[in-house]
């Protein structure tokens, strides 16, 4: 084993002494070449560095040495007094929701959240147990390195949670996630109001949909093609109406004219509905389809009051006696 006098060493460096070792100080040849070559480096003509100059290199080069040394071994005792755990992140992750959402997530004996609920984990094994109303669902699943497992639970409100047992008597009820119908945008219907002055049926493709006597007639939204019909007096007329959500589409329809005649024995004066129209006989006199009142006034022979429907099918004609009573 190769030994020196550390002590003389540092007094050298130092400066202290400037005087070589003894032999018996050191057995190294490493030491003696230092001084030949410090004597060769600063001798005339060599072209080298002084002596001081290579033992100030030398000194920087062993105190290098030595801290690169001490470094390792302060490296060392750390790891044997305080040894790095080797933490390995959550590569996983587990998400649970359930229907209807709020349950509780229980794992190991300790709740882990509620659902919708997604957590991270490593790989391996796990047991979950989804807890809603003392109904118990068990998952038992695996996670894979950077993998992701992903669970819906239903939970049927029609069935008792007495039904539910406890846990592990119920099989798991795992089922694929389903999206929910989507809820409609609005109304899908609308309203028809006809007005007219009589009654009317109202047909679409042949099929009465209703009367113009009902204050409103629910339509689908859209564009429909409908008819307008008395049959009685001979009248039919077609509209296009737009129904929109929600909304009442007003309809007014008109009726035509036809003619009525009115002759009265001797004579008489004419009103219609409570209008003065003359003295008889009067042909020919338009008037609206329908119901109509008309009334006979003579000077001498009194009254004649009388009802009559007027329709486009055939002339109106009326012919009263006042002379019989």
């Amino acid at each position: 084993m190769l030994k020196f006098s550390f002590r003389h060493q540092l007094k050298r460096w130092s400066g202290h002494t400037s005087a070589p070792l003894p032999d018996h100080e050191h057995s190294l040849d490493s030491f003696g070449s230092e001084q030949q070559d410090a004597a060769v480096a600063g001798s005339p003509g060599a072209g080298g560095l002084p002596a001081s100059g290579g033992r100030v290199r030398m000194r920087v080069g062993v105190l290098m040495a030595l801290v690169i040394i001490l470094a390792g071994v302060f490296n060392v005792y750390l790891l044997k007094k305080w040894p790095i755990a080797n933490v390995q992140a959550a590569s996983g992750s587990v998400t649970i929701e359930s229907d209807p959402a709020g349950a509780n997530v229980v794992s190991a004996g300790q709740l882990r959240g509620v659902t919708p609920l997604t957590v991270a984990v490593e790989p391996g094994e796990y047991i979950f147990e989804v807890v809603h109303a003392g109904r118990r669902r068990p998952l038992k699943l695996t996670v894979a390195a950077g993998g992701s497992a992903v669970h819906y639970v239903h939970f049927d409100p029609a069935l008792p949670s007495a039904e539910a047992g406890t846990s592990g008597s119920v099989p798991s009820r795992s089922v694929p996630r389903t999206p929910k119908p989507a809820a409609p945008a609005g109304p899908t219907a609308g309203w028809l109001a006809v007005r007219a002055p009589i009654a009317l049926d109202v047909l679409e493709s042949g099929t009465i949909v209703g009367t113009s006597q009902s204050p409103k007639i629910m339509l689908p939204v859209g564009r429909h093609e409908l008819a307008f019909s008395n049959a009685a007096l001979g009248f039919s007329d077609r509209r296009l109406v737009y129904v929109k959500p929600g909304e009442t589409a007003a309809i007014s329809v008109d009726l035509p004219n036809a003619p009525l005649s009115v002759n009265a024995l001797p004579w008489a004066e004419l009103w219609v509905d409570g209008k003065r129209i003359g003295e008889t006989p009067i042909g020919n006199h338009m008037v609206r389809i329908g119901a109509h009142e008309i009334l006979l006034r003579h000077p001498e022979l009194g009254e004649r009051r009388q009802n009559v429907t007027v329709s486009l099918k055939t002339p109106a004609r009326v012919s009263v006696d006042m002379r019989k009573q």
